[in-house]
């Protein structure tokens, strides 16, 4: 199910909106993470930074091919070679995940679809307690 226009701009002007670096180090996100995975990676504006901070593989989800693409050319442009990209409507297929094999789930600019709760039960369904 394609979610709901969230109104994204065009991606110059988003990378501008976010101090990427600085939310990073308020979550913590370092190479105590391992497996990561990513719903809606969208430009990749958070999954360059997060593959090239964790010590394990991130697993980017998009149900657009486009964004997808354009993320896998922005991460082999800075050297992010633990990316896995998948292209699945996660709300029809999941993430595809054991329960609890992840060490977080990164949910940025996509709450606002028509069912968050149901989103966040599949992130939380993967992340380890």
């Amino acid at each position: 199910m394609k979610l709901r226009e969230s109104g994204m701009p065009e991606e110059a002007y988003w990378e501008t909106l976010l101090d990427v670096p600085l939310i990073l180090n308020r979550l913590g996100i370092d190479a105590r993470l391992r497996d990561v995975v990513e719903f809606g990676c969208g430009y990749g504006t958070f999954t360059i930074p997060v593959a090239r901070r964790i010590s394990g593989a991130l697993t980017a989800f998009d149900i657009d091919a486009v964004m997808i693409e354009r993320t896998r050319e922005r991460a082999a442009a800075a050297g992010a070679y633990n990316v896995l990209y998948v292209v699945r409507d996660v709300f029809v297929d999941g993430f595809g995940g054991e329960a609890e094999s992840k060490d977080a789930c990164l949910l940025f600019n996509i709450l606002h679809c028509e069912e968050p709760l149901r989103l966040l039960a599949e992130a939380a369904r993967v992340v380890r307690p």
